[in-house]
C-alpha cells in the first residue's frame, strides 16, 4: 500500500459530458475506451464551438454499479460541453452531479495503476469516507490529453499514466 498518496476533498460543480458507452470484459476494456475515444473526437472535436476543457478527456464509472451481469465492465467515455447546442443525437449526454469528491493525481506505471484503486479505497476507509454509490454519480477519470493523448497510445503499450482520479464520497 502506498504510504504518499496525496488525496484532496473537494466539491466539484456539476457538469456535462458528451460521452459513449465503452462495454468490455475487464480486460479488453481499454481497448473500446480507445474505439469509443475517436468517435466522441470525430462527433465532438477540440475546436467545438461547445467543448469546454479541451486538454481534457473524461473517463467516467458507475458508483452505482461496476460489473454488469454478463462480466462486463461499462464506462461513459467523452468531453465536457457547456451544453447540448450541437452535440450529435448519436452521443450520449451525460449530467455529472455536484458533490463532495477524494481527488488523486495518479502519475505512474502499469504496475502502480494495478494498486492505485485498492489504495485510494483503503484511504477512504481510514479517514471515514466510503463511495456515494447514488444513481447517477460516476467517479471520474480527467486524462491529460498532452502534450500526449493516452487514447491515442494502444492499450496493450500505453507504460505511463497520468490522469486525476475523482472518487464522490459521502461520510460514513
Amino acid at each position: 500500500m502506498s504510504s504518499n498518496l496525496d488525496v484532496v476533498i473537494q466539491r466539484i460543480s456539476a457538469f456535462k459530458v458528451a460521452a459513449l458507452t465503452a462495454r468490455a470484459p475487464f480486460a479488453e476494456l481499454g481497448d473500446e475506451v480507445r474505439r469509443q475515444w475517436q468517435q466522441v473526437q470525430q462527433n465532438v472535436p477540440e475546436n467545438h464551438s461547445g467543448r469546454l476543457d479541451a486538454d481534457m478527456g473524461y473517463v467516467l464509472t458507475p458508483q452505482w454499479t461496476v460489473v454488469e451481469e454478463n462480466g462486463s465492465t461499462a464506462v461513459k467515455v467523452g468531453v465536457k460541453v457547456s451544453s447540448w447546442n450541437e452535440v450529435p443525437d448519436s452521443l450520449e449526454r451525460i449530467e455529472v452531479p455536484e458533490g463532495e469528491y477524494a481527488v488523486t493525481r495518479f502519475q505512474g506505471d502499469r504496475e502502480r495503476l494495478n494498486t492505485i484503486y485498492d489504495d485510494l479505497f483503503a484511504w477512504l476507509d481510514r479517514n471515514g469516507y466510503e463511495r456515494n454509490t447514488t444513481e447517477g454519480v460516476y467517479w471520474i477519470e480527467s486524462n491529460r490529453l498532452k502534450p500526449v493523448n493516452p487514447f491515442d497510445i494502444p492499450s496493450a503499450e500505453i507504460q505511463k499514466f497520468d490522469y486525476d482520479i475523482a472518487i464522490a464520497i459521502v461520510q460514513k
